[in-house]
């Protein structure tokens, strides 16, 4: 459903937005599935959306992909522990994305978006 890449330049700013829509409602859904103690306020859900927004176009191009230090691996076993469901569905999600962009997204990127949720079911 999204295309092979997201193209850069004026002509290609309707499929980028396009792009970048699906990916929004796409991440919608997949929250949307979340257990209730999980499920995202206003903000952190804006939040998510904004910071999707902002990393896409490190995604895309890997030369701005930082690597992901031990810390963020640390972290990210640690939320597959503590939070199975969630990780579920946003390893789901992430997988998605990357087959569909043909791209990885980093753990620390992953790491990003579960804080977004895990801080949100803290609160």
């Amino acid at each position: 459903f999204l295309p092979q890449e997201i193209p850069t330049g004026g002509g290609g700013l309707v499929e980028a937005a396009t792009t970048l829509s699906r990916l929004i409602l796409t991440l919608l859904e997949y929250t949307s599935k979340f257990p209730e103690e999980y499920q995202l306020g206003r903000d952190a859900m804006l939040g998510m959306i904004i910071h999707m927004s902002m990393a896409v176009p490190r995604w895309v191009d890997p030369g701005q992909q930082p690597e992901s230090g031990e810390e963020f691996t640390r972290e990210y076993n640690r939320i597959r522990r503590n939070h199975p469901d969630v990780f579920a569905l946003m390893e789901k999600f992430f997988l998605l994305v990357e087959e569909n962009l043909q791209i990885r997204i980093p753990v620390s990127e992953r790491v990003a978006f579960f804080l977004y949720i895990i801080e949100e079911e803290k609160g």
